[in-house]
């Protein structure tokens, strides 16, 4: 049966693997930003359908480690994880512009904010990209268990 450690490590392993692509053609501050939005986001998907059905019992494999829940994850990232993706990118490259235009100007306070606010919107594009992949990873896992092997 999988554990929580192999649930997080494949997780990553995915995710980073699916992430690696989106990170040309970055800054390194862009790509530092989507790699920890990435990282927080494999950990929290692969340890969310436990989270929400922990594995004491009868029923751990309701609804979150359901099939149905699987093909959710497809639909999303399939249709609207790459416009979620591409949105706070772009809000992301919007608010590096602002900064640098506010820095020029003279105003390093809000030119400090607008940095901040880039760097968080990669982040949660990384976030967005990674937990599906990470939740429908955890899903395989709990897939491949056999029923014979739970400890109830």
């Amino acid at each position: 049966m999988s554990n929580r450690l192999e649930h997080v490590s494949a997780g990553f392993a995915i995710a980073s693997i699916t992430g690696c692509a989106s990170l040309k053609g970055l800054t390194t501050e862009e790509t530092l930003a989507k790699t920890l939005g990435m990282l927080a986001g494999s950990f929290v998907g692969s340890r969310t359908p436990d989270w929400i059905e922990p594995p004491v019992g009868f029923n751990h494999w309701g609804p979150a480690h359901s099939r149905r829940m699987a093909g959710v994850l497809a639909l999303y990232v399939g249709a609207l994880a790459p416009i979620v993706n591409d949105e706070l990118a772009a809000t992301s490259r919007a608010c590096f512009e602002w900064d640098r235009e506010l820095a020029s100007q003279g105003r390093p306070f809000l030119a400090n904010v607008c940095w901040l606010l880039g760097l968080l919107f990669q982040g949660l594009a990384g976030f967005a990209q990674a937990f599906p992949v990470a939740y429908a990873t955890h899903l395989g896992m709990d897939q491949a268990t056999r029923k014979s092997d739970l400890p109830w």
